[in-house]
């Protein structure tokens, strides 16, 4: 199981800019500790894999909306929550949530994810 953590602004309202920043591993980490000003990571999803390849395949809108996928778990459209969710994207964190790497954080890149050790 992973779970899906995208990068969201602070603001209320300032989501465009979070869909156009590129964040970096030093970054990220910044982000995971609270100790970035502008942005912080809301976990959106649990999604049944251990690949973070699949993971990011199935938390982005391709065939039908992302969240109606039957390997992934959230609370789009419940009450008190959003209709849904944007596609995951770069700067975004995948963390393992079960098995060997339980707690291991990734953010995804460019191409690939990269390890971020929070500490």
């Amino acid at each position: 199981m992973i779970e899906v953590w995208h990068a969201v602004p602070r603001t209320p309202g300032d989501e465009v800019r979070s869909m156009l920043f590129t964040i970096t591993v030093t970054r990220a980490r910044a982000i995971a500790r609270g100790d970035d000003p502008e942005f912080m990571y809301q976990c959106v999803a649990k999604v049944e894999t251990t690949d973070h390849d699949k993971a990011y395949e199935l938390t982005n809108t391709i065939y039908r909306p992302w969240w109606q996928n039957p390997e992934v778990y959230t609370k789009a459209g419940q009450p008190g929550y959003p209709k849904g969710y944007r596609s995951t994207s770069v700067g975004d964190m995948f963390v393992s949530a079960a098995g060997a790497t339980r707690g291991q954080r990734y953010v995804v890149m460019d191409v690939g994810f990269e390890p971020v050790n929070v500490w």
